[in-house]
């Protein structure tokens, strides 16, 4: 088996959580770049959608509650940052 067809072989339903965390990272980079005016945290609702398809609905709801953990966590950051 050649690397062509190796790379053939990947099913793209197993490429969804690697998409998923590399959205994830883009989406915090994004918020943490953009004014607190801009709402790019909105774009996490797409993690979860994509996590729907590959993870079990305890893992789902993990998700759904921890992207906005990371919000959270981003806006205190900025905030103590402004604040100095």
């Amino acid at each position: 088996m050649n690397a062509n067809s190796r790379l053939l072989a990947i099913k793209p339903r197993s490429l969804l959580p690697i998409a998923a965390i590399v959205l994830a990272s883009a989406i915090f980079v994004a918020d943490t770049l953009t004014d607190l005016e801009i709402a790019v945290s909105v774009f996490y609702t797409a993690v979860v959608l994509i996590a729907v398809r590959f993870c079990s609905r305890r893992d789902v709801i993990f998700v759904g509650m921890r992207t906005p953990g990371d919000c959270d966590h981003l806006f205190q950051l900025i905030a103590t940052r402004r604040s100095d």
